[in-house]
């Protein structure tokens, strides 16, 4: 993996922990009964982060390949419908907001199927990325407990979305998302990013 694409990565993790914030934070604005330009906003940010993602993750795979390929190769293809889901929601979105006669058009996939790519497969690649982490000895494991618990919260975010326990008119059921979008998402990709960044700094002779 060269030090350019290395950076580029941690660019994008940079950008995809700030997204996350800016994203929770247009959440409990649109719960709080935010307008029409909130929601264009965070369907852009959607849109936009998951495709920030993608670099991050590809860089995850070149590097745990080494500890077990096939397990990496999967992380990244769950992954990469995590983003997929992510762009199509947040396209599909902002387009039925600024096309006239918007009301006509159905409801997307992800809202239909309440998310499954975006939190259920996308908890599904963490958890495997953090089982990789885990095994990964340059790594602090605290990394891989902090990609754990992000693959347990969005699994439980999906189960609530899809049992209708976690719901916008319900406060106390927000807590998972939110905690999700102002620590767990920002702390994990600003930590990566990190990583990368270093890992890609020159070496400086003695």
């Amino acid at each position: 993996m060269t030090a350019t694409f290395q950076r580029f990565a941690a660019i994008c993790a940079f950008l995809a922990a700030l997204g996350a914030i800016l994203y929770a934070i247009l959440f409990i604005a649109i719960v709080e009964g935010a307008g029409k330009t909130t929601y264009e906003w965070w369907f852009f940010l959607l849109m936009a982060g998951g495709a920030a993602t993608i670099p991050v993750f590809a860089a995850l795979y070149v590097r745990l390949a080494a500890i077990d390929a096939g397990m990496a190769l999967t992380a990244f293809a769950l992954a990469l419908l995590a983003a997929l889901g992510g762009i199509m929601h947040g396209s599909y979105n902002l387009g039925r907001l600024v096309t006239p006669r918007a009301e006509s058009i159905p409801a997307g996939f992800e809202e239909i199927s309440h998310g499954v790519l975006r939190y259920a497969v996308a908890g599904l690649a963490l958890l495997l990325i953090g089982w990789l982490l885990s095994r990964d000895p340059g790594l602090p494991d605290l990394l891989a407990w902090l990609a754990y618990l992000g693959g347990a919260v969005l699994v439980f975010i999906y189960l609530g979305r899809l049992f209708d326990f976690i719901t916008p008119g319900d406060y106390v059921s927000l807590l998972p998302p939110i905690v999700y979008g102002f620590v767990i998402h920002p702390l994990l990709y600003a930590w990566l990013g990190l990583i990368f960044w270093r890992r890609a700094a020159p070496a400086v002779a003695p």
